[in-house]
């Protein structure tokens, strides 16, 4: 019975997944724990140009850059295979135009490439045949007939191929829930890491008379991701998490006073000659004539 105690407490320390990536504790010294840093609240840009041709009437532009900061804490950053970021404006009623960065394919080689191969064939054959006979009369007769041959093939080719380098996907970028928001993933790759910060840029539809929320917030999930083992078993695993809701400071939108101009009208005093008074301004101000 204290065996059996033994051997489930052995299991369930073994079982018992690490608090850095989930993976298991004997296991886990190189488990990365990766941490994000987003701010609390950015500033949009109004954006007047072409792009408007494609609004409907009442709706405006305006560009937000959202700096996102990636950073490996602890253990092997070489583990950490993705970096997602979702931005999503659906809470402030926001319909995403444009983004940047976009899809990137990268290649760890300069230029193209040249394959060459060559072939060489040959054959042979040799053959010979010999042999002594006794002489009734005495001695020995040598009879040495040979039969020999031989065959020759060679061949010979030579080919030259140029190729284009492989590209691999460095950055993967597209719009989710029907253009609600934006999913940013980053790979690493000889030339990049994922380290440091990501400037995300994306352009938003809105209103013409502002956000329909009273104070619009953009939603931000990260997640860092990659390959861990339980039980010598390999798993995908993450190796950081964090949401964060970004307050959204929108330009206000011009307003240019028109001027509503009335009526002359008369003003007599006692004493004094009469005078004309004119509105000029919506604001009810008097300008004397």
């Amino acid at each position: 019975m204290r065996c059996h105690w033994l051997v489930a407490l052995a299991a369930g320390a073994l079982l018992a997944p690490a608090a850095a990536g989930g993976e298991l504790a004997p296991f886990a010294s190189d488990a990365p724990r990766v941490r994000f840093d987003v701010p609390r609240h950015v500033s949009a840009v109004l954006v007047e140009g072409p792009e408007d041709a494609a609004l409907r009437p009442g709706e405006r532009l305006f560009r937000v850059e959202l700096p996102v900061s990636v950073v490996v804490q602890r253990g092997d950053a070489d583990r950490v295979e993705q970096v997602s970021i979702e931005v999503n404006g659906a809470a402030a009623g926001l319909t995403v135009f444009d983004y940047a960065p976009r899809t990137t394919l990268q290649s760890e080689y300069a230029g193209t490439i040249e394959v060459e191969s060559t072939g060489e064939k040959g054959r042979h054959l040799d053959a010979s045949l010999g042999g002594v006979l006794p002489n009734p009369s005495g001695g020995v007769a040598q009879l040495a007939p040979s039969i020999s041959g031989g065959k020759t093939e060679h061949d010979s080719r030579r080919e030259k191929a140029t190729k284009l380098a492989p590209l691999e996907p460095v950055v993967v970028a597209g719009a989710v829930q029907r253009r609600r928001g934006v999913l940013f993933q980053f790979r690493p790759s000889s030339q990049t890491t994922l380290e440091g910060e990501r400037l995300l840029e994306i352009t938003f539809v809105a209103p013409a008379d502002g956000s329909p929320a009273s104070a619009p917030r953009l939603n931000v999930a990260c997640a860092a991701v990659g390959e861990g083992r339980v039980l010598l078993v390999k798993q995908r695993r993450t190796w950081g998490a964090q949401s964060a809701s970004v307050a959204l400071r929108l330009p206000r939108p011009h307003v240019t006073a028109k001027p509503i101009v009335r009526g002359p009208i008369a003003v007599k005093t006692a004493g004094q000659p009469a005078t004309l008074w004119k509105a000029r301004s919506m604001v009810g101000s008097l300008d004397r004539e």
